[in-house]
């Protein structure tokens, strides 16, 4: 068996434990998969190719519709968005899921990138004692993500809309018309977005003492990881373990280095791990690696 075949196999299984809301939506569910994996298929599985940044396995649905995950949560799939592959296939479809790195027991998760709420669902699902603050700068997205935790009913979750950044203001936010994930406050230099100015705050104002221990912070913030850093000394302080999904080419676009973020994280305690694009962890030994992600974890 081949390893697209497998993957087919796998997906197939998760379907198979997936409902909809109502029920008979899952025939425009199932078609709109089916149609993807017939007509798009490299878009599925080669996920680098210029066609997975245009398919993801909703192109065919007629409109929005709520699914409920093997487990047990619900979200939305909109048509031509990436929220089918992020909530049912992700650990299927990609090589390594970050969400295994984070465990432990009635923990505080501060989400900085939550998007739709991938991690937030997951972890507030997985985790019943899991206090989460989920942020999102754009607001369109902060929508969707407002849905999804309310068709939970998720209780310990804290929504925030605004962007988390180096000084409390104004930002301009530059918004992505293809994809929900990408919107930054740092320029791309991509002619594909639309500007709009929205509220910015420092970690360390957000939180404002308000815990004396955080145990998890993930940012994922499509090159401004350093703005969160800059704005978060007394917040690293209290913190015990952080995940950063990084952005290289936008770091470099803006005369920064990643080099720089693991800095700032030295001089605060964290002992370093990163992950290259092939999921192999490095040690913070060997800082020429070009990781995809940062786990910093003090002792």
């Amino acid at each position: 068996m081949n390893i697209s075949t497998k993957k087919i196999f796998q997906c197939c299984l998760i379907l198979l434990k997936t409902s909809t809301k109502p029920s008979s939506n899952f025939v425009h569910l199932l078609s709109s998969i089916f149609l993807t994996i017939i007509f798009h298929p490299s878009s599925i599985f080669k996920r680098t190719t210029k066609e997975s940044q245009k398919h993801f396995l909703t192109d065919y649905l007629k409109k929005p519709i709520i699914v409920k995950s093997p487990e047990n949560f619900y979200f939305i799939a909109r048509p031509k968005f990436e929220d089918l592959p992020r909530f049912l296939f992700s650990h299927i479809l990609a090589k390594w899921e970050p969400l295994s790195l984070i465990s432990g027991n009635n923990f505080v998760f501060i989400d900085i990138g939550a998007n739709v709420g991938d991690y937030t669902l997951k972890l507030s699902t997985k985790f019943s004692n899991c206090k989460t603050i989920a942020i999102e700068a754009d607001p369109e997205t902060f929508k969707i993500l407002s849905k999804n935790c309310e068709l939970n009913n998720l209780q310990n979750t804290t929504l925030l809309n605004l962007a988390v950044a180096e000084k409390n203001g104004i930002v301009e936010l530059s918004r992505s018309k293809t994809h929900s994930g990408t919107s930054s406050i740092v320029s791309k230099q991509n002619s594909n977005e639309d500007i709009i100015s929205i509220h910015c705050s420092t970690l360390d104002s957000l939180l404002n003492k308000s815990y004396e221990n955080i145990d998890w912070i993930k940012i994922d913030v499509e090159g401004s990881e350093l703005n969160v850093l800059n704005g978060a000394i007394q917040t690293l302080k209290i913190t015990k373990n952080i995940l950063i999904e990084l952005h290289e080419e936008i770091l470099t676009q803006n005369n920064q280095s990643y080099k720089e973020i693991i800095y700032i994280l030295e001089q605060n305690g964290f002992q370093i791990t990163t992950f290259n694009k092939y999921w192999n962890s490095k040690t913070s030994q060997n800082q020429e690696l070009k990781s995809d992600y940062i786990l910093a974890e003090k002792s």
